[in-house]
């Protein structure tokens, strides 16, 4: 049995279920893929719609109505949030990038000095 469950282990079709496999051919599918995504969530949509509607209802209720008194720098402000917000979980995401980078950056340089460490005690031990 040990042999059976080693042997499942170690085949293709395990490891490829395991595995998330990427299709980067399509453009549209990166784009708008659902699985995986923080765009698509309840937390993100429904607030995002809900102050949509809530600024183009403003708006336009200001157009018909002068009872709605709507300054002309309503939609530069949300414009100015939403830039902020945009660029600020840009920022957070590149600095996630490049500390990954930099962690396995060290990675490898511990690996290098190990196998040099190694290397420089095989000489050694063959040497005496």
């Amino acid at each position: 049995q040990v042999a059976v469950t080693a042997a499942r282990l170690l085949s293709r079709e395990w490891l490829l279920g395991a595995m998330i496999i990427y299709d980067n051919r399509d453009i549209y599918f990166i784009i708008f893929r659902r699985a995986g995504s923080v765009l698509f969530t309840k937390m993100v949509i429904v607030p995002a719609v809900m102050s949509t509607v809530l600024c183009l209802g403003l708006f336009y209720a200001s157009q018909d109505h002068p009872v709605v008194l709507l300054s002309s720098n309503v939609s530069r402000i949300y414009s100015t949030i939403l830039g902020f917000v945009i660029v600020f979980r840009t920022q957070l995401a590149f600095g996630r990038f490049f500390e990954g980078i930099s962690h396995v950056q060290m990675l490898f340089s511990k690996w290098r000095d190990g196998f040099t460490s190694v290397m420089a005690f095989i000489e050694c031990s063959i040497a005496e």
